[in-house]
């Protein structure tokens, strides 16, 4: 087994992704802080803050980097391949989490099965639902446009400051 990619903010930028998108506001205060106040692992980290009512050209409210590229292939992951993916997040102390919000949901990472994103049937999420805060995993089935299902509970009633591996 060889790594595939690495996406760990290491070079004190955002080099290891080929693009980042959204709202321009939220794009210039993205920062990658040596000073995290509990590192996972190495020195730096990625913020993001994207604030109420910062939109992306598409009307959406997010603030979204993409890191593989496969050249000539129109989807990001080929039928049949094998892939281990290691993925660790901490909230933010002022993130707020909200009752459920109509599609689409306050997503953290999604693993999109094209280029464009328009597919995504693997994603994890974070939303209160009955009035409790989870990390879910979730997706749309595959078909553009869908509302994303439930897939399963990744963290329920997560920490604020804590880191999560997944």
């Amino acid at each position: 087994m060889s790594e595939y990619w690495r996406g760990d903010f290491e070079t004190g930028n955002r080099a290891q992704y080929s693009t980042m998108f959204g709202s321009t506001a939220a794009v210039g205060r993205t920062s990658y802080p040596q000073s995290n106040p509990t590192p996972l692992q190495g020195k730096y980290c990625c913020r993001i803050e994207l604030r109420p009512g910062e939109l992306h050209s598409d009307g959406t409210s997010r603030l979204q980097l993409r890191g593989i590229v496969k050249a000539g292939h129109s989807a990001y992951f080929e039928r049949g391949e094998h892939l281990w993916f290691r993925y660790a997040i901490m909230i933010g102390a002022e993130t707020a989490i909200y009752e459920a919000i109509s599609n689409p949901w306050r997503a953290i990472t999604a693993w999109p099965s094209v280029g464009d994103g328009a597919f995504s049937p693997s994603k994890m999420f974070c939303q209160r639902i009955s009035g409790v805060d989870q990390i879910y995993f979730g997706g749309d089935s595959g078909i553009s446009g869908a509302n994303d299902h439930l897939q399963g509970t990744a963290v329920s009633n997560p920490q604020k400051m804590v880191w999560y591996e997944f």
